[in-house]
């Protein structure tokens, strides 16, 4: 399967959910919440209850790649972005299609796409952050189209 033409938009809440279904349910963060915004992701929620933490991401869309940089960690006493990234690490460890580098996760997306036994080119094109969303464009660039499959507007 390929991806010619796709926008996809990707609310708060679709991420919330995700994560609560990634991060382990008796872990000692609770209430995680994305907040989407032009500069960033924050991804927030209560240490044991009490204490407000998160982290502030960066996201981009370079050579077909999903790029999520980790910019900033908040409220986590002791918890710099050394350790942060290393339990991302630890969680990506294995996964196909997900690599860490520096401090960012770059997602190989027609792979990450793979997981869900799916075999698919997604022609991830662009990643744009708006108030509340986070838009995904995928499209085949013009030149790549052979001309017979070219349709009119």
């Amino acid at each position: 399967m390929e991806i010619e033409f796709l926008t996809l938009s990707i609310t708060e809440t679709d991420i919330s959910n995700g994560l609560g279904r990634w991060l382990p349910k008796d872990g000692p963060i609770k209430g995680i919440r994305a907040h989407i915004r032009p500069e960033g992701i924050e991804i927030s929620g209560k240490l044991k209850g009490l204490l407000r933490v998160g982290i502030q991401l960066g996201v981009l869309a370079q050579a077909g790649s999903a790029v999520v940089r980790l910019e900033r960690v908040k409220g986590f006493f002791g918890w710099g972005k050394g350790k942060v990234l290393g339990e991302i690490r630890k969680k990506l460890d294995g996964k196909p299609g997900f690599t860490l580098v520096d401090d960012a996760v770059v997602i190989d997306v027609d792979r990450a796409i793979g997981l869900s036994g799916v075999t698919a080119r997604a022609n991830l094109s662009a990643l744009r952050l708006e108030p509340g969303r986070l838009v995904i464009k995928c499209a085949l660039e013009q030149s790549s189209v052979p001309l017979t499959d070219r349709r009119s507007l």
